[in-house]
């Protein structure tokens, strides 16, 4: 709802109460972002003669409403009447409260209702041709507010309510006294079909003795006078003009920030040869579309819709065949650069497809400039002929183009330290280096180079300087040899509007220019494309305000007479606040960033060639045609899309879906094809389509049920369509479930078990009753059957048109029209009340569990459960007969009932009891289903086959898999819990991670009620014999790896626990998860009653597990890998061996050597000079409170260490020794959690590391890996990675040349490498770099346990510099 506001009002703008209300007419408000257009002239007269002019009586209209009690009105808004005139509705809209919580004024609007019925027959062009969804009706509109006591109001106030007056014009005698008027224009439309005025009249006004009657009744008349569809001032500029049929153009929708690509695009179709070489570009092949020619067919679409669109044209089709995202329609890039990239492209593609043509594009665009060095002293000249497609322009320094062509054409003198060599001479020469145009091309396009780099800001800035360019230029005396024909024209006109930042393109161009000498030749219009707009424009708006503003050389600034200097106004810098009046400052802040950024120019003699208007002829045939076929299917889509409230789509589950269908409920609906009928649609007429696409064989022995997701989450049938009579609509409101027209208007209404409405598809079912699987009609069809054949005897056969069919005793009946007319109708309903539907399942455990749906049927909800035992054995040896895989019962088996209320919900029923005792179904006739199986044998004599030893096959995941791997299912209610809680589990070797050994996988189908204990034993049973299942523990997954802390289950724990909390919330679909074993060396309730200490084995102490690549990548700060598989190590030979695979004589202690026995017992002792052994993580139990001293006895014994070997352990945290851990230290409960945070290493001691070896004179210092980048997350400002390990160092000092070749023979690695690797000593939060000949001494620092040392690792990670780009990071290019 729009407002054309009274004239105090600054500015006149418009307030539009969809801001204030929820808008009446259902239209959403103008996007926040969308500039609000300004108001129409409105003008308010209190007048005593008549104010309103006079028009011609045929073009308008004058009516009156009574807004009687006004101020008793509850509503929030009122309409009057509609008043039909000219081929459209006219009404009042009216907020007798005001529009406004705020407001106290009475709002008044005038609302358009679009056309009338009879509109398309008017003679009025305006009106003409109009669809409901596209009209508009220019209009001038006077709203009066009447005194009461005038001639027209008291006439209107004696007319009935239900009947006011029509206003007929009066005379100015009449005019007595005083009333109000308010004036307004407005292009009415079906998204802005009300114009009006906020504050019409305040209410202080509104009163007895002013301009309301002792009544409160106030009396409004509206004066509409129609206008032409030509421009008009006073029309609203909510609607743009038809800019196709005011300037013969079309423009480009805008996506968001392709102003550029619009801009270019208008520019490059108007040069027509550029326009038919793209239309004469190989379409795509049928079939293949993706064959690389689709960024040229999306040009021509382009383009030929811009030749023949009505409408703005769109351009998403042509920015996706460039590869391009939402990101790049919302990123501005630079037009120079999309027009070189996009004509590359054309001309690579133009090259392929006719490689021996020439090329359509170099011919236009394409000149040839003249590289020269030529020597001043000796005879020497080297030249190098370059094309050229554009040419960039300095615009700084410059008054013009004759200016900048001379100063691109400036010739520099190599001299001094920059004299040239030339070939053939010893000293280097003085030369002149400079350029030469050898040919300009027919289309120049000039690139002004607006955007520089400014090196006392250190940024990008805008170069608004004013640079003048001319209509026609001649450049005759720089092209090198011209014959004079290098004249040229200015064609268009790129404006970039903004700063370095962003801002906005549009184009000024002349589609057509006469180039004669005429003397009557008329100047070339010019016309402004910007996005959706095309305007006519002058020569002044396309050429001289786009000069710019600023610079040395501004003339403008001499003019006015100003002593500041403009050319410090580029970039972002604002002018001197008394720099102009308040008009002139405006207009000099719009100007000042808005000025032309490309030119192109048309050789003059080319021009008749290079601007031929477009012909339909210049179309290819072939992509016309395809063009208007895909045109064609649009407007299908979009026909489709305006009539889909008409249509709703249903989806018939028949009895073959059923069957096919193995799981709880009755059929899976994804399975069901849906289609897509009228609304209006008969009950007879869907039931005929059904027939017709062979889902049923008998269209009129169908009955059609209404299916609803009922609470349970189950879709069951709840009531016949349209209640059965073929007659009504699927949708008919008269049914008798008062509910079921709801479900087809979407909203949520109760039914018997569960909600209508909301649904994309509705479910229906048809209940066949020819079909085989109809195992007992009912009484009511029977009785139908029954009359229909005595009709059928008693007419003529010979003068009916037979339709056979069969009843249920396979007799043929003869059913016409003509019988059926004499039938009641429905045809065959239910027996409300007395009869239900009901479905019927057979379950069977063996030979492998199945459940099978056996049919439908209609029996008395009286009738006791053990009665109908017939029926479910007759169905079962029914479906027998066709497939003999389903097993028949035993004949003097007993039979289990059940009924399926859903998957989780398996209720026995008793025999001796009725449905309608046992609530089958809930509520009246809505199908329920049955399941039922053969009795289990007796407690003595229980198959074989139906006990589980515990153990079951894994998933093959080739379809032969059987439930559960073959795990008994005996009943109905295992069956459907293995339904509800069945989960695919992949089991993971935990000892394969860190190793090249491939991780092993085994999977499993369990149920996630499973225990703790009974997944142990079906993994230890596929696991091997040999496997018990009480030393078998689980992990969750971590990503890709297992977690530190293992799985804390009680043996009756199911695995829901284990499992994460978004896997248990979809029943009954098989999900995939993970769970990583081990296999411990303890019993299971061995954990239960000690603590759990995970120790990392270190044989090597930390030294070489940092190789060669480790080092030189880029690190990261993070607790250190804990467990190490097979490392390449570089030896100090210079020879690589892995971890794990070690020579026979590599295995020593200290420096004796290891015996066989040894060998074969220990496996990991290693000599701490040369050799190492692979790394592992393990746990080891211990009892609570227990000392690090007992855990070092685990791992000797765990290891098999020798008893001469030392053990030392350390605490170990981001990648760092946080502390030595002495050997009677009790444990901390942290540590007995796997605190992922920390490490707890143990380690051999070397034989000269030993407190013996080390004596008075040594010490052992540690020593980190410190990366020379830092992280963001970092430990006191230094990044560490790796594995720190120890060195031994003299107490008293030592020089730093000798502890680095220590490190660097502890390290193994190459002194070529390890030479760049600077040695530190970390204080705090600093690094201090220690020189070689310096002498270290670890007493003078803090007084810490350990001094830290650390080796600085170059990083390898390039220093990325912030872009110089004045537009986004993201480069632009087309990827297709």
């Amino acid at each position: 709802m729009d407002d054309a506001t009274d004239p105090p009002v600054p500015d006149a703008m418009d307030v539009s109460p969809n801001n204030a209300l929820p808008n009446h007419n259902n239209q959403l408000p103008p996007p926040a972002t969308s500039p609000k257009p300004p108001a129409p002239a409105a003008t308010s007269t209190t007048n005593h003669q008549n104010p309103l002019p006079q028009t011609d009586p045929s073009r308008e209209t004058h009516f009156t409403y009574v807004l009687r009690s006004y101020n008793t009105i509850a509503e929030q808004r009122v309409y009057s009447p509609y008043h039909h005139f000219g081929g459209f509705r006219w009404r009042l809209l009216i907020f007798p409260k005001g529009n406004l919580s705020s407001n106290h004024d009475l709002s008044v609007y005038l609302e358009c209702g679009g056309p009338s019925a009879a509109s398309t027959n008017s003679s009025d062009p305006i009106v003409s041709n109009l669809t409901p969804y596209a009209w508009s009706r220019p209009a001038r509109f006077y709203l009066v507010l009447n005194h009461p006591t005038s001639p027209l109001a008291q006439a209107a106030l004696l007319s009935p309510p239900e009947k006011p007056p029509r206003d007929t014009h009066h005379s100015n005698s009449a005019q007595s006294p005083a009333e109000i008027v308010k004036e307004a224009s407005h292009n009415f439309k079906e998204t802005a079909s009300d114009w009006g005025f906020l504050e019409f009249a305040h209410f202080s006004m509104l009163q007895p003795g002013k301009y309301a009657d002792a009544h409160m009744n106030v009396v409004i008349s509206v004066r509409i006078q129609l206008q032409d569809s030509a421009p008009d001032p006073l029309l609203s500029t909510t609607t743009p003009l038809d800019s196709r049929k005011e300037t013969g153009f079309v423009g480009f929708k805008n996506q968001g920030a392709t102003c550029y690509m619009n801009s270019l695009l208008q520019t490059l179709y108007m040069v027509s040869a550029f326009r038919k070489a793209v239309y004469n570009m190989p379409l795509p092949a049928p079939g293949n579309e993706n064959s690389g020619s689709e960024l040229s067919y999306a040009l021509q679409k382009v383009f030929y819709e811009l030749q023949t669109s009505p409408t703005v044209v769109k351009t998403k089709k042509l920015t996706e065949s460039f590869g391009w995202d939402t990101t790049e329609a919302f990123t501005q890039h630079d037009v120079q650069e999309l027009k070189l990239i996009l004509c590359d492209e054309l001309a690579e593609r133009m090259k392929k497809i006719a490689p021996d043509q020439p090329n359509a594009l170099s011919t236009l665009f394409q000149g040839k400039l003249l590289n020269y060095v030529e020597c001043i002293n000796v005879d020497f000249t080297s030249t190098t002929e370059e094309e050229f497609s554009d040419l960039s322009l300095n615009v700084k320094g410059c008054r013009n183009i004759y200016e900048s062509f001379e100063k691109y054409m400036e010739v520099e003198v190599m001299e001094g330290d920059n004299k040239y060599r030339a070939d053939g001479f010893d000293d280097l020469q003085e030369a002149k280096k400079g350029v030469k145009f050898v040919k300009l091309p027919p289309v120049l396009q000039l690139h002004l180079k607006r955007f520089e780099y400014d090196l006392t800001r250190y940024t990008m800035v805008k170069i608004n300087d004013r640079y003048e360019f001319e209509p026609e230029i001649d450049l005759s005396r720089f092209v090198d040899k011209s014959d004079g024909t290098d004249v040229y024209v200015l064609h268009s006109v790129l404006v970039h509007i903004g700063d370095v930042n962003g801002g906005h393109y549009h184009a000024f161009i002349r589609p057509s220019i006469d180039v004669s000498d005429a003397e009557t030749k008329k100047p070339a219009p010019w016309y402004k494309f910007d996005d959706e707009t095309v305007q006519a424009a002058t020569e002044e708006q396309a050429v001289q305000d786009n000069y710019g503003m600023g610079g040395e050389r501004d003339l403008p600034k001499r003019r006015l007479g100003l002593e500041e200097d403009l050319s410090a106004v580029n970039g972002a810098q604002n002018p001197p606040a008394n720099l102009f009046s308040q008009t002139r400052r405006t207009n000099y802040q719009t100007r000042r960033c808005s000025n032309a950024y490309m030119l192109q120019y048309l050789r003059k003699e080319d021009v008749p060639y290079l601007l031929k208007p477009p012909q339909d002829n210049d179309v290819p045939k072939a992509l016309a045609a395809k063009i208007e076929k895909e045109r064609e299917e649009e407007a299908k889509r979009q026909r489709d899309k305006a009539e889909q409230h008409l249509y709703m789509n249903i989806a018939v589950a028949t009895n073959l879906n059923m069957a096919e269908h193995n799981g709880s409920d009755l059929v899976n609906w994804e399975k069901v094809h849906p289609m897509s009928v009228r609304r209006t649609l008969q009950l007879g007429e869907l039931k005929q389509r059904l027939q017709k696409e062979r889902l049923v064989h008998d269209a009129q022995r169908v009955r059609l049920w209404r299916c609803v997701s009922r609470e349970n989450e189950t879709t069951r049938p709840d009531s016949l369509v349209a209640d059965g009579y073929e007659h009504r609509e699927i949708t008919d409101p008269n049914s008798r479930d008062q509910y079921i027209h709801t479900g087809y208007n979407y909203p949520l209404y109760s039914a018997r078990h569960g909600y209508y409405g909301q649904e994309e598809v509705v479910h229906m079912y048809a209940e066949d009753l020819y079909s085989p699987f109809c195992l007992a009609p009912g009484q009511a069809y029977n009785a139908y059957a029954k009359n229909l054949q005595e009709l059928s005897e008693e007419s003529k056969p010979e003068s009916l048109s037979p339709m056979a069919i069969t009843d249920g005793k396979n007799n043929l009946i003869i059913e016409t029209e003509a019988l059926r007319s004499k039938m009641p109708v429905p045809s065959f309903p239910l027996a409300f009340g007395k009869e239900v539907l009901l479905f019927l399942k057979f379950y069977t455990p063996k030979p492998s569990p199945r459940l099978q749906w056996l049919g439908h049927f209609v029996v008395d909800r009286n009738m006791l459960i053990r009665d109908l035992y017939p029926l479910f054995r007759q169905a079962l040896a029914q479906y027998h007969a066709k497939d003999a895989s389903l097993p028949m019962i035993d004949e003097d088996a007993g039979l289990i009932t059940y009924e399926e209320e859903d998957m989780h919900r398996i209720t026995e029923l008793s025999p001796d009891r009725s449905l309608l005792q046992q609530s089958i179904p809930y509520d009246t006739n809505s199908g329920d289903i049955i399941v039922f199986q053969q009795a289990l044998p007796t407690e003595n004599g229980e198959s074989e086959e139906l006990v589980w030893t515990g153990r079951q096959n894994p998933s093959l995941g080739d379809g032969t898999d059987l439930p559960l791997g073959g795990r008994p299912l005996p009943t109905v209610s295992s069956f459907f819990e293995y339904l509800a809680y069945r989960i695919k589990i992949e089991f993971k070797d935990k000892a394969t991670v860190g190793t090249s050994d491939e991780v092993k996988s085994i999977f499993f189908e369990l149920l996630r009620r499973d225990t703790y204990r009974v997944a142990r034993k079906v993994l230890a049973g596929a696991l091997g014999d040999d496997v018990d299942p009480d030393y078998l523990r689980f992990f969750a997954p971590n990503r890709d790896i297992p977690a530190n802390e293992p799985l804390r289950l009680a043996e009756e724990d199911s695995l829901d626990r284990a499992l994460p909390i978004h896997a248990l919330m979809t029943p009954g679909q098989t999900e995939h998860r993970i769970i990583w074993y081990e296999r411990t060396e303890y019993h299971i309730t061995e954990f239960n009653s000690n603590d759990e200490v995970r120790v990392t084995w270190r044989p090597d102490g930390g030294a070489r597990l940092i190789t060669t690549s480790t080092c030189s990548a880029s690190p990261s700060g993070g607790t250190a890998s804990m467990e190490t598989g097979s490392t390449n190590i570089t030896s100090g030979d210079g020879s690589t061996k892995s971890e794990g695979r070690m020579d026979q004589d590599d295995i020593k202690v200290g420096s004796k050597e290891v015996t066989e026995n040894d060998k074969s017992s220990t496996g990991i002792i290693i000599d701490t000079q040369n050799h190492m052994e692979a790394s592992k993580t393990f746990s080891v139990l211990v009892p609570p409170m227990s000392k690090y001293a007992r855990v070092a006895e685990e791992v000797r014994f765990k290891l098999k260490v020798p008893s001469d070997v030392k053990i030392r352990m350390f605490e170990i945290k981001n990648c760092r020794i946080v502390k030595r851990i002495a050997p009677d230290e009790v444990i901390p409960p942290i540590l007995t959690a796997h605190d992922c945070g920390a490490e707890l290493r143990a380690e051999p001691v070397p034989a000269d590391e030993t407190d013996e070896a080390l004596g008075d004179e040594y010490e052992l210092v540690t020593v980190f890996h410190l990366s020379k980048e830092r992280q963001p997350r970092t430990w006191r400002g230094l990044t560490f990675f790796g594995n720190p390990f120890l060195i031994k160092l003299k107490k008293s000092g030592e020089p730093v040349r000798n502890i680095r070749r220590r490190i660097q023979q502890k390290l193994g690695i190459s002194s070529s490498e390890f030479d760049e690797w600077p040695l530190c000593e970390c204080v705090h939060t600093t690094s201090l770099t220690l020189e070689e000949d310096q002498v270290y001494k670890t007493q003078e620092r803090a007084s810490n346990e350990f001094c830290t040392l650390a080796i600085e690792h170059k990083g390898s990670a390039p220093v990325r510099r912030p872009p110089l780009s004045r537009y986004a990071d993201k480069p632009l290019k087309i990827r297709s």
